[in-house]
């Protein structure tokens, strides 16, 4: 059992390397440059990116540089870092939470934006038959 989940962390582990480096490099940024901008240590984040430092300010500088390059939000810069959330995996750690909190949030507002844009073509109509 311990194995295995030593297995599933390595392999987690593994995956988020990738795709931070894939993140990394559609930036168009040498990992000396994103270290820079990120605030990190070039060697830290260097051993960060290979999957051999556990830092958890390294993964957090990492989200927000993401977020402030590529405009998402900080909840959306980790659901791009950690894979699986996005493929429809329950993420039952606190950060998914919070993301299925913003995800039912946003429906809502969207869901309000509609109901106001049709109470508002509906009250221009009735002014537009009104004025006929």
């Amino acid at each position: 059992m311990v194995a295995d989940m030593q297995s599933d962390v390595s392999l987690l582990i593994n995956k988020i390397c990738d795709r931070v480096r894939a993140e990394r490099k559609s930036l168009g940024l040498s990992q000396e440059e994103f270290a820079i901008a990120a605030g990190i240590a070039f060697r830290t984040f260097k051993r960060f990116e290979c999957g051999s430092c556990d830092s958890l300010e390294v993964l957090v500088r990492v989200a927000m540089l993401l977020e402030e390059r590529t405009g998402r939000s900080r909840l959306n810069a980790f659901d791009d870092i950690f894979p699986g959330v996005s493929q429809g995996i329950v993420n039952k750690t606190p950060l998914g939470a919070l993301q299925r909190l913003l995800a039912t949030r946003n429906a809502v507002v969207r869901r309000v934006e509609r109901e106001a844009k049709k109470a508002s073509d509906k009250a221009e109509h009735n002014s537009e038959i009104s004025k006929s």
